[in-house]
């Protein structure tokens, strides 16, 4: 890709128009980033409706369309990737030559075989203290002469600067999970908007398929919708039902009301058979050759031998 490619403007974008997109680049990626997006896709989409909301609707920009953003993206993302190149490698030379100005003894740096290991390390995540001129007696590059004093000034002030970058990552998470949060309730209201709507759109259908006149429809047709009427009429019988056992179920809490008659009935039949296994366990102790449950309708008489009634209650059950 020449210069020239990554410097056009692109068709009809402005600087503005740049900066919007940027931004809104960096706001739902940082999302994609924990997970908020199920893919790339969905990503962009969120990129493009932030973008032509902004920028066409509000400053009345060039509609533009997602392919259009993507291939406008990808030209300022090569073009700002290639320019920081040239800032690392400018900085790098920098950084040679303000080595040499700053060593005592003006020598050049001849590390750079393990530079590429430790530069990522912790300690150089922070700015290193600069280095300040020593005598003669001081350490130098080449030289094993080292005072006990430096030693121990050296290990308290990496274990201060260690200390104070563990309470600065830190606050970085406690503000990374802080703004993730943050995100997470917003989508969870969104989500309940979204439900509220779906509810009131499904009562807007049910009330349209109560108030139909049956009588000019086809057979076929009365047939289905009288079924679609009798479906609607039976929903809303379980959910009086559920109130009337003081379920404590609102008007739009249908789904809530039949889990919790569902868990109800199982937890019922459960605390059944657990107890009907404790009568068979004590017959089979004192002796007793069968069992009689009037209780049940499947299981009026079984076997006490173990393996049998646990087979007949595995497949009666």
């Amino acid at each position: 890709m020449t210069s020239r490619a990554l410097s056009h403007r692109g068709a009809g974008f402005t600087g503005e128009e740049d900066t919007i997109l940027c931004k809104a680049y960096c706001l739902h990626s940082s999302k994609f980033a924990i997970g908020l997006y199920r893919n790339r896709e969905a990503m962009w989409n969120e990129i493009e409706s932030t973008y032509n909301k902004e920028a066409c609707d509000q400053l009345k920009y060039k509609f533009r369309t997602l392919k259009g953003l993507q291939s406008r993206w990808y030209i300022i993302y090569g073009a700002c990737k290639l320019f920081w190149e040239c800032i690392c490698v400018d900085m790098f030379e920098g950084a040679r030559v303000s080595y040499m100005r700053r060593h005592p003894k003006n020598k050049t740096f001849t590390f750079y075989h393990v530079w590429d290991i430790v530069k990522a390390h912790e300690k150089w995540i922070e700015h290193p203290k600069p280095i300040q001129p020593h005598d003669s007696s001081s350490l130098v590059e080449g030289t094993d002469e080292v005072s006990d004093d430096d030693d121990e000034e050296d290990v308290n002030n990496q274990q201060q600067a260690y200390l104070e970058y563990q309470e600065k990552m830190k606050q970085q998470r406690a503000d990374y999970w802080a703004r993730a949060n943050a995100l997470l309730d917003i989508e969870k209201k969104m989500l309940e908007i979204e439900q509220q709507k779906l509810d009131m759109r499904e009562q807007k259908f049910n009330k349209r398929i109560m108030d139909m006149d049956l009588n000019d429809l086809t057979p076929m047709k009365k047939m289905y919708f009288t079924n679609k009427k009798m479906e609607i009429v039976s929903k809303q019988s379980m959910v009086g039902a559920a109130r009337n056992l003081n379920f404590n179920v609102g008007a739009g809490n249908e789904r809530e009301s039949a889990q919790h008659i569902r868990q109800n009935v199982i937890g019922n039949v459960c605390t059944y058979h657990l107890f009907y296994l404790f009568l068979l366990l004590h017959r089979w102790i004192i002796g007793s050759t069968a069992v009689y449950d009037p209780f049940h309708p499947l299981l009026t008489r079984v076997l006490v031998t173990p393996k049998i009634s646990m087979n007949k209650l595995s497949v009666e059950w």
